[in-house]
């Protein structure tokens, strides 16, 4: 008995499973009965390596080779012998008219074309190369179409990947606010951002090789190269500062040139990548921190001389220097200040103590010092002259001088007061005036003895005239 897969090459999965399949029953007939143009058909799509399919009949039942196999997914157990149209019906209404197109004998040639094959059940995003050519029966019509396709995903994703990749990198030099550029090992510049045209107003090309140089400040060109000669030699890392003209104020500004060179495998010197940074804005106010810098430190040294001078004076002096906040607390007092308030009240006051409270004993020095010391907490600068202490035991006059503290925001903190002991001028101030009384009033004895004298004398003058008349 003759074998009617004869045709069929052998070692094919595909080729065993069309001989194990009861064709009969389909409408392509028992195997016997094939055309031999669809035997050839199929003998060469089973002998060739590449992916292939082939859609037969008025059904377009279906047929592959071992290579297509993949590409069918879930869909492989039922595909054999299965209309196309079924078979490939989630992506039909992209390929139908290309179905269509094909059977009316015209090849397609499609190239990444993405289609959603759903290999595995679910969506996909995947790319394919195909044709599509018309296969004719023994008489030369067009029976179906034969279809050779490859999977490209993995080059169109390679691609894709590439282009972002070169338009990331595009926009990271074009876009960048420093101007990165590379330079061959004579220190040519080979390549720039256009950034720097756009700095330098130079036209396009005119930086390649030394041409750059001529945007810098005539007085930077010679120690720009020397250091750039310099790095090239020890391929040590450029690091150079010069003004270039700006091309939009007319202005130099200083920049930043930095380099590194990228080395092949054995250390030699391939090229030069490196990048020009605007550090104008920065250098000034580096130069202004530096003037700044420099002016605190001045006055830090003064503000530490002062302080060592009012150290010295407050702690030597004799005069009373204390400060308040606005609660009465003491802020500040020098010895003297303590001393003189314990010899007067029997009590020494330290920083944080409330005075109303030290002076709780003695509620008329209380209410006194609550006065004077309100009026300088309120904000108010003035001179007084005020006495404490115990009349019975020891009195003082002071000569009191208030000032308001404020803060740096200008906010009333508390007062200070700075008084000096002026009892003993008092003192002797009211003994003078004392004295000049006294001797006032003895002027005036004098004054009227004398007028007295003057009137006696004169009536002495008149009783004299009436005696004479009268004898």
């Amino acid at each position: 008995m003759s074998d009617p897969f004869a045709f069929l090459p052998r070692g094919g999965t595909t080729g065993d499973e069309i001989r194990a399949r009861d064709w009969a029953r389909t409408p392509l007939g028992p195997a016997e009965t094939w055309p031999p143009a669809l035997r050839n058909a199929l003998s060469l799509m089973l002998e060739c390596p590449t992916a292939m399919f082939l859609a037969w009949g008025p059904d377009l039942l279906c047929f592959y080779n071992d290579a297509y196999r993949p590409l069918l997914g879930y869909r492989l157990p039922t595909a054999l012998g299965r209309p196309f149209r079924e078979v490939w019906a989630s992506i039909w209404d992209a390929i139908e008219p290309l179905v269509a197109a094909t059977l009316a004998g015209e090849s397609q040639v499609l190239t990444d074309m993405m289609l959603d094959l759903s290999r595995d059940g679910r969506a996909e995003r995947s790319w394919w190369s195909f044709t599509y050519s018309p296969v004719r029966d023994d008489a030369g019509a067009i029976a179906g179409l034969l279809c050779v396709t490859a999977e490209t995903t993995a080059r169109v994703l390679g691609e894709a990947a590439l282009r972002e990749s070169e338009d990331h990198f595009r926009h990271t030099v074009e876009l960048n606010p420093q101007v990165p550029w590379t330079c061959d090992t004579a220190g040519n510049i080979t390549s720039y951002s256009n950034r720097w045209l756009e700095l330098t107003g130079q036209a396009p090309g005119e930086p390649l090789g030394a041409g750059w140089a001529r945007a810098l400040h005539p007085d930077d060109i010679a120690p720009t190269q020397a250091v750039f000669a310099a790095c090239l030699a020890s391929g040590e890392p450029v690091d150079v500062d010069y003004r270039i003209r700006a091309a939009r104020s007319g202005t130099y500004r200083w920049m930043r040139a930095r380099a590194y060179p990228r080395r092949d495998a054995d250390g030699a010197i391939l090229r030069w990548y490196g990048v020009v940074e605007d550090i104008h804005d920065r250098r000034r106010a580096e130069e202004r921190l530096r003037e700044v810098n420099a002016v605190l430190e001045r006055r830090v040294a003064e503000a530490l001389a002062q302080r060592k001078l009012w150290a010295d004076v407050f702690e030597t002096t004799d005069a009373l220097v204390a400060a308040l906040d606005t609660e009465y607390r003491v802020l500040a007092l020098n010895r003297a200040c303590a001393d003189e308030f314990e010899s007067l009240y029997g009590v020494r006051p330290r920083i944080g103590d409330d005075l109303l409270a030290l002076l709780e004993p003695w509620p008329a020095h209380r209410a006194a010092t609550r006065a004077v010391w309100g009026r300088a907490l309120a904000g108010e600068d003035f001179t007084v002259v005020e006495a404490f202490g115990d009349p019975d035991v020891r009195r003082a006059s002071y000569e009191l001088t208030f000032t308001a503290l404020r803060d740096a925001e200008g906010r009333r903190i508390g007062a200070f007061q700075y008084g000096t002991d002026v009892t003993e001028r008092l003192r002797e101030q009211e003994q003078l005036r004392q004295a000049e009384e006294a001797l006032r009033q003895s002027q005036k004895m004098e004054a009227v003895g004398q007028l007295t004298g003057g009137v006696a004398h004169d009536f002495n003058n008149l009783l004299t005239i009436i005696r004479s008349s009268v004898e």
